[in-house]
């Protein structure tokens, strides 16, 4: 028998590996077939006793109808039928005509019974049945994703409220850690959406008792270092130092000696003590050297909380998961996802009811098996059980006692690219080698001992490999780009990351084909000549689409010809833009309907008529269609140091004469809409609230006008019918934002033919199981997503492995805290983050029929790892293998002007264009800060000082470096604050004992014992009275730096002081441009020798001279202009809220490289302006400086 008829056949139990484009659906369409007709070792099998899965409806309805096909042929002319010679070769001695049109006849009466679907509507099926045994009525109805959610939220709110009586503290730590109380519950709905998936209880989460001994175990580990280094010159007085904090207990001493300890420069000869040193602290967690010693040390100080908090996470988890079954059964209204728990607990804990299932089952067909998950797989081998070898009641069949025969699972792990839905690519892989044992192991490239498998296989391994999609010169590039793109990470090896194995995953060239396919290379790479680093989405579009223009100008092409896969919707944004520019027809698929910028501008405009105060909505709904105003109309609206004023005031802005005359009606008008619907939108919908706004301000109109607009007016209409089932506005409009981070599973509404001639435009997601004769894959250089830092996160088990819950926490100061388990965690996440985008890649470069274009470029020759960035293998392939990949270097064209545009230009007089230059400048005035935020993050220095948007600030960082989460106020409301003998804000009290500070007669700085007299004197006049209850506090803040060994040494050595000293510092180019900073200085020291120091107060309880560097350069270069003559200069903090108030010092830059880096940050804050470009920094850049915008710029995802 050939090895097809052995496939076909299926003797026993198969496991079928199905590369791209081999066929698959062909292989299982005969499979069914000769289970129909008799072809297979035992017979016939009746329609009604064959089950077959996949992943979609729309997969399943295709099979169904491709065997319908195939059998209704069989009756009419076998021998038209490709599976007719396997039938007669399985059908020995009764295979003529006559024979397989009688067999055929008779399966095609009883088809219609056979079950074609999914393995959801499979478990759907068995739950409808079995109701009553579920406790659940016939009649339940399946929840949607916005109810399941609610549902989830209400169950974890009630959860967290039951424990706020007995661990107040745990919560507030957690809620701080989350970042609010509603990111604390959407983190720990994802905790239980990530176990709804995998099939496992809270009540069954592991926690990692080792945390507080590892912490204790990388302490005491920093501490045998310190001895080590100990009798280095550098280290010596910081490695004593810790040493003696550490012997004498105190736990604030051992911080400050930790994180000084760890800022020790790597500069100079190192001893073998010192690089192990450096080598250690490489590994510990932080952003900065100093952080890591803080952050070591806090986490030590904390450990044994680690444990505690995770407990109360696991039990608010489980309460909540039992609470939404109850409710869910009770309501007779299930879930996606508790529907397939429902159903595998019923198998499992009624073994008399898994047996009647099973024994109507004689052929189970899993396709797509790659994509499915832990509690699908529970789902199969309840159902493939051997009746004698079925488990008691609560438990799972191993896989050994599975069934010998009639059971076929497909997949192909290099094209798992749903780990976002649940999907867990590792199940595939353990269910392949545990049915087909080392055979599927050694095929796969699995290490043994990574998985179970039996001693004796219970199926047989098969891959199909003959791809009859792609030409063979696609298929050389696909098989060497994939030999380099599928690299695991660090040992030990996981199930979910591939060791591509070229003898069983290369494509091969069909037989019939070998000898007439083209040799030269059909994959092409457009090297975009960037003008940054690496090239944009904008710029990748550009050249997208003048190369469809030339290709099909040219005759090479239809537009239908041609897609264009992106990783990202921002993606296909751009690619739509510059076709709508080219005016090159296209049609767009899978774009995530709630990322569309039409629905963000709804859900902006709702949230303004909600929140008139919301600046950032008023900044879209201006910006957007609703408005489209002028840049200066905008800045006419914002009002200096205010920012930009509220609808209310559009009327009379601050600055009329900037206000465009023709803009004047859209802000007169959503002013209005505003204002009136704004008093009683409690009272109406959020379908009502939208209507009139889309009504009022002609909104589908302007929509219809605009590229794609046909689209944008459809899902502008597709929201709206959703917002009308909606009665209460804030309710959808936080539900909104939620189904926008959670990535709902949620089509753009559909208006294209896919007869329409024009460029398709998809995800890579949505083009699987999909090929296109030419294909443009963009973005082959784009970095791996930010995997979201929720306050807890579980670590999936393999195999029997139990999952483990890890919970961030922060401590009394809100500095946030991840124990070992967590970090594990994350990594283990990001680890699978990288494996699925290699998949991805995968699956873009096995699209394409007869050519592909891959879009890209950098300048940068910085090494890139081939495991995570698909330029790294691009340029590889390039330079080893041309006959594979041709190169082709572009330049990014300029936008094409539409013709409706050039038409209307041709009717307007020429004019002058005005060169596109920078101004000229001759000084830029700024402060320090705020050139300090421009250093640290353009993004925040637009929102903060051009915007004056406000700024969330959680309790590790206030404006000035606070640890409270208060606004500091202005100064002239701090006596006032004061004497209304309320309670004060930890960072009003810090600024209040700032101004003490400042104002404390100098006879009295210099003595320490009448300090705290005068000390009292200043606050009573600030209106703090002494019988004030915070008094001492505030007293003892500026007592903290006063009583300080450096300040008893300027009153014994007979120092100046001088206090609050104003600059104003010019710093020149080589062009004579001038950055003009002006500032004041806390406090000047000059010694008696000569030496000048600079102090700034800081009201933080702690802190690093780092996140100042910049301000503090700046006092330095103040100071040096000031005192030319000084023999020594220092500039540092001294922090009042905590600790011992010794100033901090910073170890100073050459001032050379000070002033060349003021004037080149002038130079690039004067291009930013011009140039509107506020760039983002990295995730990591804006926790290290505790940004209150993190929210804002750099939104959550799914991880």
């Amino acid at each position: 028998m050939s090895s097809t008829s052995q496939l076909y056949a299926m003797p026993r139990n198969l496991v079928l590996a199905a590369s791209a484009g081999t066929g698959k659906t062909h292989a299982l369409v005969g499979v069914v077939v000769h289970l129909l007709v008799g072809g297979r070792v035992g017979g016939a099998v009746d329609p009604s006793r064959i089950v077959a899965t996949t992943f979609s409806r729309k997969a399943a309805s295709e099979i169904r109808a491709r065997v319908t096909t195939e059998v209704e042929r069989l009756t009419v002319d076998p021998s038209a039928s490709v599976y007719a010679a396997g039938l007669r070769e399985a059908i020995s001695g009764r295979s003529s005509d006559a024979e397989l049109a009688k067999r055929a006849k008779k399966a095609l009466a009883r088809l219609p019974h056979a079950r074609f679907g999914t393995l959801h509507s499979f478990a759907t099926g068995i739950v409808q049945r079995y109701a009553v045994e579920l406790g659940l009525g016939p009649g339940f109805e399946l929840a949607t994703e916005a109810d399941a959610r609610a549902r989830a939220d209400d169950a974890i709110a009630r959860a967290l409220e039951r424990r706020l009586e007995d661990s107040p503290d745990a919560l507030r730590a957690l809620a701080e850690a989350a970042g609010g109380i509603d990111r604390l519950v959407f983190s720990l709905r994802r905790v239980l959406g990530t176990l709804e998936e995998d099939g496992r209880s809270a009540r069954d989460l592991g926690l990692d008792a080792n945390d507080s001994a590892v912490v204790e175990g990388h302490m005491r580990e920093l501490l045998i270092h310190a001895r080590a280094i100990s009798n280095h010159p550098a280290a010596e007085p910081l490695a004593r130092e810790l040493a003696s904090a550490w012997d004498a207990g105190d736990e604030e001493r051992i911080e400050a000696a930790a994180a000084a300890l760890t800022a020790l420069p790597a500069r100079g000869k190192k001893t073998p003590e010192l690089e192990a040193f450096f080598i250690f602290r490489n590994d510990l967690a932080g952003a900065k050297n100093e952080e890591k010693g803080r952050r070591l040390a806090r986490a030590w100080r904390a450990r044994h909380a680690f444990t505690r908090y995770a407990t109360l996470v696991r039990e608010v988890v489980a309460e909540a998961e039992s609470e939404i079954e109850q409710s869910g059964r009770a309501r007779a209204t299930l879930g996606f996802g508790e529907v397939l728990r429902a159903a595998r607990e019923l198998l499992r804990d009624r073994p008399d009811v898994a047996d009647e299932v099973a024994s109507g089952i004689d052929a189970l067909l899993v396709d797509e098996f790659q994509d499915t998950s832990r509690v699908q797989r529970d789902l199969l081998q309840l159902l493939w059980a051997r009746p004698d070898a079925r488990p008691k009641a609560g438990e799972i069949p191993p896989l050994s006692a599975m069934r010998p025969a009639g059971l076929l699972v497909v997949g192909d792990r290099k094209q798992s690219i749903y780990g976002f839905r649940g999907a867990d690519v590792g199940v595939f892989a353990e269910l392949a080698v545990g049915l087909a044992g080392a055979p599927a192991r050694e095929a796969l490239g699995i290490p043994a001992g990574v998985t179970w498998e039996p001693k004796e296989p219970l199926a047989d391994f098969h891959a199909l490999r003959h791809n009859r999609r792609s030409v063979s010169s696609i298929l050389a590039f696909a098989n060497a780009f994939s030999a380099r793109r599928f690299l695991p990470g660090d040992p030990p090896p996981e199930l979910f990351e591939i060791e591509y194995v070229a003898a069983t995953e290369d494509l091969l060239v069909p037989p019939e084909r070998a000898t007439l396919e083209p040799t030269a290379p059909a994959t092409t790479w457009l090297r975009v000549t960037p003008k940054g680093t690496s090239s944009t989405r904008l710029e990748e579009a550009l050249v997208i689409a003048a190369k469809i223009d030339a290709l099909v100008s040219g005759g090479a092409a239809k537009h239908r010809d041609i897609a264009v896969l992106a990783t990202t919707n921002g993606m296909l944004d751009a690619v739509a833009f510059a076709l709508a520019q080219a005016d090159i027809p296209y049609v767009v698929a899978g774009k995530s309907f709630f990322r569309a910028r039409e629905i963000s501008d709804l859900a902006a405009m709702l949230a303004l008529v909600l929140e008139p105060n919301d600046r950032l909505a008023a900044l879209e709904v201006l910006r957007g269609p609703w408005a489209s105003v002028h840049d200066e109309t905008l800045l006419g609206l914002v009002e200096p140091g205010k920012g930009l004023v509220p609808p209310s005031s559009w009327g009379e802005p601050p600055k009329p004469e900037l206000v465009h005359h023709e803009d004047r009606p859209a802000l007169d008008a959503i002013a209005s809409l505003v204002s009136s619907i704004g008093r009683c939108a409690g009272r109406l919908g959020a379908g009502t609230i939208l209507r009139e706004a889309a009504r009022t301000c002609g909104l589908e109109a302007v929509l219809g006008a605009m590229p794609r607009g046909q689209q944008r007016v459809a899902n502008v209409q597709k929201l709206l019918s959703m917002a009308d089932r909606h009665p209460d506005a804030r309710a959808f409009r936080m539900w909104l934002d939620d189904a926008k981070e959670q990535e709902v599973a949620e089509s753009e509404a559909a208006t294209f033919s896919d007869d329409d001639d024009a460029v398709r435009l998809l995800t890579i997601h949505a083009s699987k199981g999909l090929d296109f004769p030419i294909v443009f894959v963009p973005e082959i250089g784009a970095a791996l997503p930010r995997t979201e830092r929720g306050v807890a996160r579980v670590a999936l088990g393999a195999g029997d492995a139990p999952n483990i819950l890890s919970v961030r926490i922060a401590d009394d100061t809100g500095f946030v805290l991840d124990p070992p388990s967590y970090t594990r965690a994350h990594a283990t996440a990001r680890r699978r983050e990288r494996a699925e985008r290699q998949r991805l890649a995968y699956v873009a470069m096995t699209r394409a029929a007869k050519s592909m274009f891959l879009v890209g470029g950098r300048t940068s020759d910085k090494a890139l790892d081939p495991g995570a960035s698909t330029l790294a293998v691009v340029e590889q392939l390039a330079a080893d293998h041309p006959e594979l990949l041709a190169v082709e270097d572009v330049d990014v064209p300029a936008p094409a002007k539409r013709a409706a545009e050039a038409s209307l230009v041709e009717s307007i007089p020429a004019v002058e264009p005005r060169a596109q230059c920078l101004p000229e400048w001759r000084v830029l005035p700024i402060a320090p800060t705020a050139l300090a935020d421009f250093d640290h993050c353009a993004r925040r220095f637009e929102l903060v000082h051009l915007l004056g948007l406000p700024e969330h600030v959680s309790r590790r960082r206030a404006p000035d470096g606070d640890a409270s989460g208060e606004a500091a106020p202005p100064a002239t409301d701090i006596e006032g604050a004061a004497r209304a003998h309320v309670v004060i804000g930890t960072q009003k009290a810090g600024t209040i004992a700032h101004a003490v500070l400042e104002r404390l007669p100098v006879e009295a700085f210099l003595a320490a014992d009448r300090a705290a007299a005068a000390v009292t004197r200043s606050l009573e006049s600030a209106g703090v009275p002494e019988d004030h209850p915070q008094h001492a506090a505030i007293a003892g803040r500026a007592m903290r730096f006063l009583e300080t060994a450096y300040a008893r040494g300027i009153a014994e050595r007979g120092a100046m002081i001088t206090r609050e000293v104003a600059f104003v510092l010019p710093i020149e180019d080589e062009a004579g441009r001038a950055v003009s900073l002006r500032g004041s200085m806390d406090l000047v020291v000059v010694w008696p020798d000569g030496a000048v120091d600079v102090v700034d107060y800081k009201s933080a309880r702690s802190g690093d001279t780092d996140s100042y560097a910049f301000q503090l350069d700046v006092y330095a270069l103040a100071a040096r202009a000031r005192f030319p003559e000084a023999t020594r200069l220092r500039a540092g903090l001294a922090f009042l809220g905590a600790g011992t108030g010794e100033p901090v010092w910073r170890d100073l830059p050459s001032e050379h490289d000070v002033r060349a880096r003021i004037t080149r940050l002038g130079a690039e804050l004067i291009r930013a302006r011009w140039t509107e470009a506020f760039p983002r920094v990295e995730i990591e850049r804006c926790e290290s400086i505790h940004c209150g915008f993190i929210g804002r710029c750099h939104p959550r995802r799914d991880a």
